[in-house]
């Protein structure tokens, strides 16, 4: 059956590990059908590196798991402008599940 959590800091390094390795699978994923934009060696690294601080406040990650983790999902949250009304507003900016 697979479930889903949320990731905290707390996590273990293999967590971030599986994330970054899915983040590299997104990516070849989207190339395969036609994606002209190509990750940078060890991309996948700087991204899980960046989407890990502060998990939780600024950067949300939900893990989808049937024994191992096989799709996640990334989101973010900012602070509007100030002419905008500085309000909390945010987005989602990656999901992937394997087949």
């Amino acid at each position: 059956m697979i479930s889903y959590r949320v990731i905290d800091k707390n996590e273990p390094q293999e967590t971030f590990d599986s994330i970054a390795f899915l983040f590299r699978e997104m990516y070849e994923f989207m190339q395969d059908k036609g994606m002209q934009l190509s990750m940078v060696q060890g991309g996948e690294q700087k991204w899980i590196s960046t989407a890990s601080r502060m998990p939780g406040k600024m950067n949300h990650i939900v893990v989808a798991e049937d024994k191992n983790i096989i799709g996640f999902a990334h989101g973010n949250i900012r602070l509007a402008p100030d002419h905008l009304g500085g309000v909390k507003i945010g987005f989602i900016s990656h999901v992937y599940v394997q087949e």
